[in-house]
């Protein structure tokens, strides 16, 4: 059996290694991909960012057309400490996107814009799909576990599902992991201190880091793990003499890059760079939210708590992890020797750990699930795919498979709403009563569209939220917010309800219209994304 493994191991691996392979499978990826980020709705975000985007940048414009009263006002604008580096590179794709949107869905210009960053997302995504091969390939010899890990990785629903509609955390992850693999090849590529194209390895690692910062500001958190990273490194190095990474020159150069770029994507930072920095690591890291978030059944209050990070990490990462996790202790006693493995698994570590810790201690806003620690799961992906490969390749091999088999199906089941996924143990739970459902407004697409067949002539549809149903409805249909109900007339009326459609109460004279469900393998349990119902007195 071990022999027929690895001999298929080595044919595949020989196809692998030929340079055509595998860049068309990440062009196929990337296109269907793409297909499937442009099929669901709109979330709340897409418009805050939108809007946000043009706040900032129309100050911007008016300070060099030598208007500074608009800039000034920014100071005062609640979110100007989100950075404009995603915006400005979905602008391409929105400019792509919009005319097509614009003509087959018969949606207006805005909407279609909006749809249009779904698709930078997801290009954002396979960048990272490659960031976790090249990290893979740092331990496991063999192409093909390599690319079947990357390709569980990238078929993962609930990240996958993220890349179709998060226009900020799913980005954000990308690009944390990306930093991640350009720290540990620059350990790796100068293991004795050669000089050759240090520099250049440290402005790129400054430029990706300034990348991941426009995002998100605590993108600068990556820092510290940098520090350990290099650390670790110049501590194993240090009989090699006094070469290390930890050079004033090497500082200078990474911090002259840094800071203008990051300082450059947050006007707000303009008038006070240094305090404003502080700031906005404030602002964003305990961003007000109101409500709570239904976890396990019970309404959390928005902010980091172990018993909240726990609660969403046990229903949504995937069986694959946790086993790999089981073998940690293992997986470190072999990688020991291996002075540059020792390094880069221990970074996964760290970065898997110290981030969880730090917002627990500052007891730092979450909210949504766990969406806002998503580049947590690239690394748990890794620390628990390496772990089974040095246990064996065999059961490394027969895990990577077994999951990229199950994600599929998931995939084919869950389509267009990857995101609602729940891993192998929650999906036999009532999950959308006992957890938030936030996002799965996305299915008022869908379900606008079914609705437009079933409205009478001149009938009035009633929505909540009524901003997700009432631009895929056509501008000459009636749609109305929910609240606005005041009596039921005679004729009756048609409520449409997403997001959270089971958790409110229907009146008896309501009877069911229609419904966008989904149903997870193995499992009975059908997830209602929207429904409608026609009242009648």
């Amino acid at each position: 059996m071990q022999t027929g493994v690895r001999r298929a191991t080595c044919f595949l691996d020989r196809l692998f290694a030929k340079k055509f392979v595998l860049p068309a499978l990440l062009i196929v990826f990337l296109v269907l991909g793409t297909i499937a980020s442009l099929q669901p709705g709109l979330t709340v975000d897409d418009a805050t960012e939108q809007f946000t985007f043009r706040k900032i940048t129309g100050a911007t414009k008016s300070l060099f057309l030598g208007h500074a009263d608009e800039f000034r006002q920014l100071q005062s604008y609640g979110d100007r400490y989100y950075g404009i580096g995603f915006d400005l590179f979905s602008c391409p794709f929105q400019a792509v996107f919009q005319p097509y949107f614009t003509r087959t869905l018969g949606v207006d210009g805005e909407t279609a814009l909006l749809l249009g960053m779904h698709s930078a997302v997801f290009f954002l995504f396979a960048i990272s799909v490659i960031a976790f091969y090249r990290c893979a390939r740092f331990f496991i010899r063999e192409r093909t576990i390599a690319v079947i890990a990357a390709a569980v990785y990238a078929t993962y629903p609930y990240l996958f599902g993220h890349a179709m509609i998060n226009v900020r955390d799913s980005p954000f992850m990308s690009l944390y992991l990306v930093c991640t693999y350009l720290s540990l090849r620059l350990v790796r590529r100068h293991p004795d201190g050669k000089m050759a194209s240090y520099r250049a390895d440290f402005v790129a690692l400054a430029c990706a880091t300034a990348a991941l910062a426009s995002i998100r500001l605590p993108g600068l958190m990556i820092l510290v793990q940098y520090a350990f990273t290099f650390w670790l490194a110049d501590y194993s190095r240090s009989h090699d003499g006094n070469w290390k990474i930890f050079q004033w020159p090497n500082i200078v150069v990474f911090f002259a890059v840094l800071i203008p770029l990051v300082v450059l994507v947050f006007p707000a930072l303009w008038i006070n760079p240094i305090g404003e920095v502080f700031a906005g690591l404030k602002f964003v890291g305990w961003y007000y939210q109101p409500g709570c978030t239904l976890t396990w059944g019970e309404c959390m209050p928005a902010y980091a708590a172990p018993r909240y990070l726990l609660g969403w990490f046990v229903v949504k990462a995937p069986l694959i992890i946790f086993i790999g996790i089981a073998f940690v202790p293992l997986a470190l006693k072999r990688l020991w020797r291996d002075r540059f493995q020792r390094i880069a698994y221990l970074t996964f570590l760290f970065a898997s750990i110290y981030v969880v810790v730090v917002i627990v201690a500052l007891r730092a806003h979450l909210y949504d699930e766990t969406r806002q620690l998503l580049f947590i799961y690239p690394l748990l992906f890794l620390i628990a795919v390496i772990a089974l490969y040095v246990l064996s390749l065999r059961v490394a091999l027969i895990a990577v498979i077994l999951s990229l088999a199950l994600f599929l199906w998931d995939q084919v089941r869950l389509h267009p709403y990857q995101y609602v996924y729940f891993n192998e143990f929650a999906r036999f739970l009532d999950v959308d009563r006992l957890f938030e459902t936030d996002y799965w407004g996305t299915s008022s697409r869908e379900h606008a569209k079914s609705l437009a067949e079933n409205l009478r002539a001149g009938e009035c549809l009633y929505a909540d939220p009524f901003f997700l149903y009432r631009p895929f409805l056509g501008s000459q249909a009636c749609v109305e917010p929910l609240e606005n109900i005041t009596q039921i007339p005679s004729e009756g009326l048609t409520v449409a309800i997403t997001c959270s459609p089971n958790r409110i109460k229907v009146p008896g004279s309501c009877q069911s219209l229609s419904a966008v469900t989904r149903t997870l393998p193995l499992s009975n349990r059908t997830m209602n994304l929207s429904v409608a119902y026609r009242c009648s007195r």
